[in-house]
């Protein structure tokens, strides 16, 4: 196993690392992780090659080895057979990281599904909706991928602060904003997209709409929590992203594309 205390210092930032080769022989036994110290259990599943696309495992599709999967503290590389074990605690996000030559399944709105929310509890009742109870941690938690061609060079989409505070700034970012995009990513083959934080202006409540709107231009779309993100009624930063976890998933993650290796941050702190 190999330990990425990457969240100790944050930015939010984006990234972009060149990849070199990884070495086959990096491995992990189950019984070489680390014990919580707080006596907290484990989950563990399998990273699979989804050949029909269905989304679930089916027979004939087999494990990957050597993806990468974190409960956003800690980082396991799957064995032979695909199976990956991590710790978790009360409030984990698990995800794989996307590995270059791989995608994962996306959902109607063109937001990547590459994650495992374990809240047994749910969020707080906040004035915006947070992540239903879980309850106990499946048997087994699978990630399906599918091959995909990725270019070494590649262009992307970037929005910075689309920030609407009403439906109707959000009809403004259909027509202003996504109509143009739409006519780039066919001219310069754009592979994927990523907002930059502040998706929203503090209604939440919107956040189907905008999501629904930038899901029409047909690239898989990734998000970055922002300030105006936030559920203003926690009364510290722990609880702070409730809203965004539910619709987008962990605020720190990291993804492949190409040559480049994708690091996404949060540094967005609330003190109540």
């Amino acid at each position: 196993m190999r330990r990425r205390d990457f969240l100790a210092g944050s930015s939010a930032v984006l990234t972009g690392l060149a990849l070199t080769s990884w070495s086959d022989s990096t491995s992990f036994s189950f019984a070489e992780l680390a014990k919580d110290e707080q006596g907290n259990g484990h989950a563990e599943g399998v990273v699979f090659h989804d050949r029909s696309g269905s989304g679930t495992r089916e027979k004939g599709d087999e494990g990957i080895a050597g993806v990468c999967v974190s409960n956003g503290r800690d980082v396991v590389r799957t064995d032979r057979d695909g199976r990956w074990r991590l710790p978790v605690r009360p409030d984990t996000v698990l995800f794989v990281i996307k590995p270059s030559g791989w995608k994962v399944p996306v959902n109607a709105s063109k937001l990547p599904r590459f994650y495992y929310v374990h809240k047994p509890s749910g969020s707080p009742d906040f004035k915006f909706a947070g992540v239903n109870p879980t309850g106990e941690l499946p048997t087994s938690i699978e990630f399906p991928l599918q091959m995909q061609r990725e270019p070494d060079k590649f262009r992307m989409a970037l929005f910075g602060d689309p920030q609407p505070r009403n439906q109707t700034e959000i009809d403004y970012i259909a027509h202003d904003v996504v109509e143009h995009v739409a006519l780039e990513i066919e001219m310069f083959d754009m592979k994927f997209g990523l907002s930059l934080g502040d998706e929203m202006f503090n209604d939440l409540s919107l956040y189907n709409s905008l999501n629904k709107t930038i899901g029409t231009l047909g690239l898989p779309w990734y998000n970055t929590v922002g300030n105006h993100d936030l559920n203003y009624d926690s009364t510290d930063h722990l609880q702070a992203t409730e809203t965004f976890k539910r619709v987008f998933g962990p605020t720190y993650y990291a993804c492949n594309y190409g040559k480049v290796h994708f690091i996404v941050l949060n540094n967005v702190y609330w003190e109540g």
